[in-house]
């Protein structure tokens, strides 16, 4: 995540979002047959024969420690992307520039406050 949550204004995919960067893909991708076919990882709801539906789901430890090995040798980074994102934020309009920095900061100062009055809820 490269941003605190925020709450969105079109509301059509969820009332609040998060910025995201991607480190690194995996290739090739992970078959479902190699997601379920060992005991810990078909026991994971996502991963099991009959699925589950949605997009965020709690992960325990070893679950978390499985996939992770399942992937360690198919990661590849992405610190070209970043480069050439870099590169083109470098090469934008001044005003446009300028749009894109104070959005950022009405997001944070949005989610700072919304942090702070639930850090104060008992």
């Amino acid at each position: 995540m490269t941003s605190p949550y925020f709450e969105r204004e079109n509301k059509g995919f969820g009332k609040y979002g998060v910025r995201i960067a991607w480190e690194a893909t995996i290739e090739p991708p992970v078959t479902k047959l190699e997601l379920s076919g060992g005991p810990l990882l078909s026991k994971f709801r996502v991963f099991s024969p009959t699925g589950a539906h949605g997009t965020n789901f709690p992960l325990d430890d070893q679950v978390a420690r499985r996939l992770e090995t399942v992937v360690a040798n198919r990661l590849v980074r992405q610190e070209h992307r970043s480069e050439t994102a870099v590169q083109t934020e470098e090469h934008l309009e001044p005003s446009y520039k300028a749009l894109i920095e104070a959005i950022n900061e009405s997001e944070k100062a949005v989610s700072t406050q919304r942090f702070a009055a639930t850090a104060r809820v008992p």
